[in-house]
């Protein structure tokens, strides 16, 4: 046990400890909270539009596409078996596509006529070689491609 000399010193010193603690944590995430806005500028600043940005990276692949109106399929890392890829950043591009696709419907599948691609190029090669039948496709900036099944 304890002596009761040991445990008057920890009864007054537990309110500078507790202080002490709270002082820490607030200058740990002050310092976290500078380094995230320091990498948030050095990305382009707070200015950047990253939704504008991305819309723009598929203005070309909308107006090559022969509808306005419709539905195409969507692949991206998740489509390969074996690729690694985070899952948050696949939905939040798939997302981001859809906002920027519209008014076309971009369904989260394969089983379409047209596709669009979201996938560096040696995955898209190993994607590609896993579908059936022909295909079309153009590539586009930021690895990105529209892809055509053929009849």
């Amino acid at each position: 046990m304890l002596s009761s000399s040991i445990m008057k010193q920890l009864k007054i010193a537990w309110p500078y400890l507790k202080f002490g603690m709270i002082l820490l944590l607030i200058t740990v995430n002050l310092r976290s909270a500078i380094q995230y806005i320091a990498q948030v500028e050095q990305l382009g600043g707070k200015e950047r539009d990253v939704i504008g940005e991305w819309e723009q990276y598929f203005d070309p692949i909308k107006a090559g596409l022969p509808f306005k109106h419709g539905t195409v399929g969507y692949a991206a890392n998740w489509s390969v078996p074996g690729v690694d890829y985070s899952p948050a950043d696949a939905e939040a591009e798939h997302i981001l596509t859809q906002y920027a696709m519209a008014p076309i419907v971009v369904a989260r599948d394969t089983d379409r006529e047209w596709i669009i691609a979201n996938m560096k190029p040696k995955v898209f090669e190993a994607w590609l070689a896993l579908q059936p039948g022909k295909y079309e496709f153009t590539r586009y900036k930021h690895d990105l491609y529209l892809v055509h099944r053929l009849k």
